[in-house]
């Protein structure tokens, strides 16, 4: 299993992320076990870090790993975890994200 390594002590299992969140600066992560890591890396560092096929970013502020994606709406421009979470899709990604996924 590959690991992400936040700093030299914080490390997360990749497959354990269920999406990261930009704040300025600032990115947390937030994982399968509900805990949440606050990482002084921006999201950009850490998508660049992270498997491409695995993990899509759907907007400026959010990095989603498409293993948890129950749902999407394209006409709401919506996306549902599995825990219930809604993210909104930004226009520019939707069709990106149609073609990952492979609907047309």
């Amino acid at each position: 299993m590959k690991t992400l390594y936040v700093t030299k002590k914080v490390q997360v299992l990749i497959d354990n992320i269920r999406y990261l969140q930009a704040d300025i600066n600032y990115t947390t992560i937030f994982t399968c076990q509900k805990e949440n890591i606050i990482s002084t890396t921006t999201i950009k560092r850490l998508n660049d870090k992270l498997d491409s096929d695995n993990f899509i970013r759907i907007n400026k502020k959010i990095i989603i790993n498409r293993v948890f994606i129950r749902n999407y709406s394209f006409d709401n421009n919506k996306i549902i975890l599995d825990n219930g979470e809604i993210f909104s899709l930004s226009r520019r990604k939707n069709r990106a994200l149609r073609d990952i996924l492979e609907i047309h």
